[in-house]
């Protein structure tokens, strides 16, 4: 694999062989470069604003917790409300005789009881104890909900302690009390018992709710505490004003500014343990059209690695500053102000798409990985924006055409990726004639063993895959081809099957060479070089090997009997 770094501390890890979109820089042209090849020459795209491309309800429902709270509608209770509770009176001879008395007396249900009327639940009170915290079921996802979520990702945990559950929100005793105040305002008008208590170090406000925990961590998602918090999924759909207001809670809470070298330059602030949050909160800023620098490092006796974003540049700071408070901004204007000049970022550039902004690779460093590699594919767009914000291709295999065809459109002549169309055509062509050179007649009704079908080894991907575009060749001449790959055996599902339709898939490789006039080496699994190859030569008509890949020993092969050609060699 290799570990790639860029100017503004951007990060990825890919295999040698993942193909990068690559910048200069200076024109904007682009080209596809695999990471191996990266230089200090070449720049990395990083995302910049997003559409909208699918819509969610535009609100969050907390029953939708009861599964990951470990909890059953029936040790839910339900205060109801005015609409609900005359459904109830209307319907109670349903219930059994023992709780009619109860549930109007009370005006509770439990929700088991409360689904069997038929009594929606979008109204009402939900808790777990009698005289416990009761929450709604619907909350919106509006602008007050996302910024008290970004004040609990920047000072919030979910503790436990046996079967109660806290969700607490954590600030300084003295300067932050309009915080824990627009926390408590929030729940409040909702109708949930808040705590607010100064403790020795601490201004904290508290919610017990089984419901209200079990929804932040297991249906929102945004993690237990400092250490996995994470910018939830649902935000990427939201407003604009939605995310600003995400990222302001967190600033609020977690964040500052200074000024650089006792000014007039400034610098915004945020500093977290959570990878994870880190990375979210690069690509939210990257969606807002602002690039921050990202530095990883340890502060004084600590186990983890703190992840500190930095927003400098007088232009980005003055796009930035709805993260500080409004009795801060002024003073962020006036020192930015006293600036004899703007200097153009050194970290990344703008070049004519102001969708993207470009990094410098600083290193491609290759290492040896051994583990599970995952592929991506993105058909609309055939790039994935990555971690922190990077963007990169789809994996391979690519379907070029389609790049092409997509370039086209566009009014761009991509004269570099058709080159290598041709190429690629070219040498399919030169691995099947090999094949009728060392047979010396046309391979028509004759038997073809071919060892290799995925697009490269390690891989069940038939995809744009080489060896299928060579044996494709070898079928148009009229051969029978008898093939043999360790991740493609029967029984195959109906895509699979029809990208192998007309090749014999055989169970062994010795089986794909049986009664062959020459063996065709077409994709790098290593366990091919140390098969019994003079097993291999008894089963064929005749010792012939085309070695696709140069993966054989040669001069091993020869010394027993076999006609060699290689690719890309003279002898």
């Amino acid at each position: 694999v290799v570990d790639i770094r860029t100017k503004m501390g951007r990060r990825l890890t890919v295999t040698a062989d993942h193909p990068m979109v690559v910048g200069d820089g200076v024109h904007g042209r682009t080209e596809d470069k695999l990471a191996a090849e990266l230089t200090w020459s070449d720049w990395l795209p990083v995302a910049q604003g997003a559409p909208v491309l699918f819509e969610e309800p535009g609100y969050g429902r907390l029953l939708d917790a009861l599964p990951g709270a470990e909890l059953e509608p029936r040790q839910v209770i339900v205060r109801l409300d005015d609409i609900q509770y005359p459904l109830m009176r209307a319907r109670r001879g349903e219930l059994p005789s023992v709780r009619r008395h109860e549930a109007s007396r009370t005006h509770t249900l439990r929700l088991s009881e409360l689904f069997s009327l038929r009594i929606p639940t979008l109204r009402g009170r939900f808790g777990t104890a009698t005289n416990g915290t009761y929450v709604p079921d619907v909350l919106p996802f509006d602008d007050d909900f996302w910024y008290v979520i970004g004040l609990f990702l920047a000072e919030g945990h979910i503790g436990r302690d046996g079967r109660r559950t806290r969700v607490c929100w954590s600030f300084n005793r003295t300067g932050e009390e309009q915080l824990a105040e627009a926390v408590r305002a929030f729940w409040t008008g909702f109708g949930v018992k808040t705590d607010v208590r100064t403790l020795t170090t601490t201004l904290q406000v508290s919610i017990s709710s089984r419901i209200l925990g079990g929804w932040l961590e297991h249906v929102l998602r945004v993690g237990n505490g400092a250490y996995d918090h994470r910018v939830p999924d649902r935000i990427w759909s939201c407003s604009e004003s939605s995310k600003r207001a995400l990222l302001r809670g967190l600033w609020d809470g977690d964040g500052s500014w200074s000024l650089v070298a006792g000014g007039p330059s400034v610098v915004l602030e945020y500093g977290t343990v959570s990878r994870d949050l880190a990375d979210g909160m690069l690509r939210l800023l990257g969606e807002l059209g602002i690039v921050a620098r990202l530095r990883v490092g340890r502060t004084t006796k600590s186990t983890v690695d703190t992840y500190w974003l930095c927003i400098s540049g007088a232009n980005q700071i003055e796009d930035a500053l709805w993260l500080v408070p409004d009795d801060e901004q002024d003073l962020i204007r006036r020192s930015i102000d006293a600036q004899a000049k703007r200097i153009a970022p050194t970290g990344y550039r703008r070049l004519d798409d102001k969708a993207v902004a470009w990094v410098r690779v600083v290193d491609a460093t290759r290492r040896p990985y051994e583990g599970t590699v995952y592929s991506v594919e993105v058909p609309a767009t055939s790039t994935v924006v990555t971690s922190f914000g990077l963007v990169a291709h789809q994996c391979f295999p690519k379907d070029t055409r389609a790049l092409i065809h997509i370039a086209e459109d566009a009014g761009y002549d991509f004269e570099l990726l058709a080159g290598v169309v041709d190429v690629n055509e070219a040498q399919f062509d030169r691995v099947a004639a090999k094949a009728v050179e060392l047979v010396g007649e046309p391979l028509d009704g004759k038997v073809v063993g071919v060892w290799g079908l995925t697009f490269k080894a390690r891989t069940d991907d038939l995809r744009e895959s080489p060896s299928l575009e060579i044996v494709r060749r070898l079928r148009d001449q009229g051969a029978i081809v008898r093939a043999f790959d360790p991740s493609v055996t029967p029984p195959l599902e109906d895509r699979r099957a029809a990208q192998l339709d007309g090749i014999e898939l055989m169970v062994d490789p010795y089986a794909a060479c049986a009664d062959a006039e020459v063996l065709l080496v077409l994709t790098e699994w290593d366990e091919f070089r140390w098969l019994d190859f003079d097993k291999v030569a008894s089963v064929m008509t005749a010792p012939r090997v085309v070695d696709g890949r140069n993966l054989l020993d040669r001069e091993a092969l020869r010394r027993r009997g076999f006609a060699y050609k290689g690719i890309g060699r003279l002898g």
